[in-house]
């Protein structure tokens, strides 16, 4: 069997297991016992462990694509063909891609049986493509992450994570610089626009991946403070370097122009007024894991963040409280990166499961619970590990092939295999 394992961006922190409904610390630990209890009994080859094993993990994580996936291959392997395939059917209809063909643990299940639901798995990995190329970038070696809109100025703003800058890029799809090298910035990950005070906000972490990464500066983090019109740097804001390591990722504004600031290693979401002297704590809890897109919705008083390895939390701003939202049975929310609210929707980059791809999820009346989801694009010929997007009157533009497999945790580039970033615009 294929111990499953997704793809998790460089920068975030994985986490197996992580607080659900109030799972204690013991239960957690727990959690990540089963799982290598049961990768320990299925090379032992004493299947009956391993299906019980994995059947109390997967309990913990019922999303979890992965462990869905081992445990179907576990009732595969126990005489359970019934129970196996329940589950296939499951990951089908969540509309993640497993070649359980390729997989000798579910032979018990027949060729005519197996190759049925391979026929209907297939489905899941054929191209869905609406997307059309906006730009590409003539910088092979950028590694784009974070993309922002100037409405005023009508040009977009795209981070590099190797070369730790910001370009420009206007109606025409010229690109120039907009950051200098003077300007002290790291891998540069998400980016804001205020468009009223006329202020770029961009976060910035000294990642391995960095080309001027120093390993002194490992898990530091800050949010940058730019003046739009002239490109000057106007301050920066460094995360505090005595509560552990940082990596600043996404950022959303209110409606005063306050930022929200998601971490992908510590378990919190920062905030700075926009004339604030120094990043506070919005939240702390240890219910996160690897915080990454954020968003408002229309009220300005609700936020919805993801988090790559538990899915998607709703807060109430005023009160600070928040509980995390609950996908249906068909519904995975694992392995998002970019997150935006639209028309009482939310929209996703979720790179995180395979095939990686742009989907609609769709709200219960509370919500509080995802109720169905709709792939909007996948499998396009230029997706290289899909990242950060903006909404732009009605049109996703997004990062499309970061290109993140292609650099090592030493900064190294696989350079004959990198192509020019593009930006993808897709109708919502």
């Amino acid at each position: 069997m294929k111990i499953v394992r997704f793809f998790i961006i460089a920068y975030c922190l994985f986490a197996l297991y992580t607080c659900i409904d109030g799972q204690s610390p013991a239960d957690l630990s727990r959690g990540r016992e089963l799982e290598r209890a049961a990768i320990a009994s299925y090379r032992a080859k004493d299947y009956a462990a391993f299906l019980r094993d994995i059947k109390q993990a997967a309990d913990l994580r019922p999303d979890l694509p992965r462990l869905i996936y081992n445990l179907a291959g576990a009732y595969a392997l126990n005489g359970n063909p019934d129970e196996s395939v329940a589950l296939i059917d499951r990951l089908i209809a969540m509309g993640v891609f497993f070649d359980f063909e390729k997989d000798d643990d579910f032979a018990s299940l027949g060729t005519s049986r197996l190759a049925e639901i391979s026929n209907r798995a297939r489905v899941n990995n054929v191209a869905i493509n609406a997307s059309t190329r906006a730009f590409t970038l003539p910088d092979r070696e950028m590694i784009p992450e974070g993309i922002a809109y100037d409405p005023v100025g009508r040009r977009l703003f795209i981070g590099s994570i190797h070369q730790g800058r910001i370009m420009s890029v206007d109606e025409n799809g010229k690109s120039t610089d907009f950051s200098t090298a003077t300007d002290g910035l790291w891998s540069v990950s998400g980016m804001t626009v205020d468009a009223d005070r006329r202020i770029l906000w961009a976060t910035t972490s000294s990642f391995p991946q960095f080309a001027g990464y120093k390993p002194g500066e490992k898990g530091r983090a800050g949010l940058f403070k730019y003046d739009l019109a002239t490109g000057k740097l106007l301050a920066r804001f460094f995360a505090p370097t005595g509560d552990g390591e940082h990596a600043l990722g996404d950022l959303t504004l209110d409606r005063s122009g306050r930022v929200y600031i998601t971490d992908s290693i510590s378990p919190v979401i920062h905030t700075i007024d926009p004339n604030g002297k120094a990043l506070e704590t919005f939240i702390r809890d240890d219910a996160f894991s690897s915080l990454n897109g954020i968003t408002f919705d229309t009220s300005g008083k609700t936020l919805y963040v993801s988090d790559y390895t538990n899915g998607i939390f709703k807060i109430d701003v005023p009160s600070k409280k928040f509980v995390q939202i609950k996908p249906s049975r068909t519904v995975t929310l694992i392995g998002i990166d970019g997150l935006y609210f639209f028309r009482g929707d939310l929209i996703a980059t979720q790179n995180g499961v395979s095939p990686q791809r742009v989907v609609r999820f769709s709200l219960n009346t509370a919500k509080t619970e995802i109720t169905a989801s709709k792939t909007l694009e996948a499998n396009h010929p230029d997706f290289l590990e899909p990242t950060l997007g903006v909404i732009v009157k009605g049109d996703l533009f997004y990062v499309a092939n970061s290109q993140w497999p292609l650099i090592d945790e030493k900064g190294v580039l696989a350079k004959a295999r990198l192509r020019e970033p593009v930006i993808l615009k897709l109708k919502l």
